[in-house]
């Protein structure tokens, strides 16, 4: 962007001169676009005047504070600030000069060891032509970085049955990444129609059930650098579901009879069997053995399951008819 700005007389005379000594103002004629430069790499800013080797040609920085800011960072052919990355070359004739900023791999001479994140922002070139009136040109310069994904991303969450819940992956970089979400084993997600793949910083959830449980994986890129990726793990509480594979098994008398049940459930519940309709408290596991079986002991088994958000049972039927 090229600009001139002037205060005071309408012509382009040096406010010190009269008419028959009359200059040509100077002009910039030519400065960088929007540059993109890499972590490490190199970059070259140029500025080329016209008739400006009467006048101080300066780069400066534009901070992006409230207000404005900026740091002057060279004066014609002089580095002024304590930064040995920067250097300035001036070139050309008597009536044309290129000033040129420069920021370079350590190999080159007069170089800078790497582009970093700080590099980026709003570079200035100005001409100074009095007190009251300067002719300047901008540049803005982006530095391309890989993507991060921030710690004030979801890293684990518990949700009740029932619940609508969101999980945030918060990427920054340059360009802006992808943010690409997966379940583990490629689950499909609940409420997108059986999508395996999804995209965005935040996922919805809605109506949690247990099918939601499991490692949520968030992936963000953006061509810079390798990609990232970040593990989330969901836990969805719920009510147990109680279930037996056998729902009715035999022994012969004097022999040893196992009965099993299975429960899902979160939090872990409290387990309890229930022989003939009675308690029996001292088995708190989904297995039940009967020890030499007896008459009395043959009748209806009961695997009862409970947690703060419900109960549940199923039966299993024990008798002296061996199973085939």
């Amino acid at each position: 962007m090229l600009r001139h700005i002037m205060t005071g007389s309408k012509h382009q005379l040096h406010p010190h001169l009269g008419v028959s000594d009359c200059v040509r103002l100077p002009a910039i004629s030519f400065v960088n676009q929007e540059e993109e430069a890499t972590l490490g790499d190199s970059l070259e800013l140029q500025c080329v005047v016209h008739f400006g080797s009467d006048f101080s040609v300066i780069w400066l920085k534009k901070n992006p504070t409230e207000p404005p800011t900026s740091v002057t960072l060279s004066v014609g052919g002089n580095v002024v600030i304590p930064d040995p990355r920067f250097h300035v070359l001036i070139e050309g004739g008597s009536d044309e000069q290129v000033y040129t900023l420069e920021v370079m791999i350590p190999s080159i001479l007069f170089s800078i060891r790497d582009i970093t994140e700080t590099d980026e922002g709003l570079y200035v070139c100005q001409v100074v032509v009095s007190t009251q009136e300067s002719v300047y040109a901008e540049v803005n310069v982006l530095v391309l970085r890989p993507p991060t994904i921030s710690d004030e991303s979801t890293r684990s969450l518990i949700v009740s049955d029932g619940d609508d819940f969101r999980l945030d992956c918060i990427a920054t970089g340059y360009p802006e990444p992808t943010v690409t979400w997966r379940r583990a084993k490629n689950e499909p997600f609940s409420g997108l129609d059986g999508a395996v793949v999804t995209y965005g910083e935040e996922l919805l959830i809605p109506n949690a059930t247990k099918l939601d449980r499991g490692t949520y994986y968030c992936m963000a890129w953006n061509g810079v650098g390798k990609g990232v990726r970040r593990r989330m793990s969901v836990s969805v509480q719920f009510k147990p579901d109680v279930w037996t594979t056998r729902w009715r098994v035999g022994q012969a008398l004097q022999y040893d009879q196992v009965m099993e049940c299975h429960v899902d459930a979160f939090p872990s519940p409290a387990i309890a069997w229930i022989a003939n309709y009675a308690i029996t408290d001292e088995i708190t596991s989904t297995t039940l053995t009967v020890l030499s079986a007896e008459k009395r002991q043959f009748g209806n088994y009961t695997c009862k399951a409970g947690n703060k958000f419900g109960f549940a049972e199923a039966d299993v039927m024990f008798s002296g008819e061996q199973d085939e």
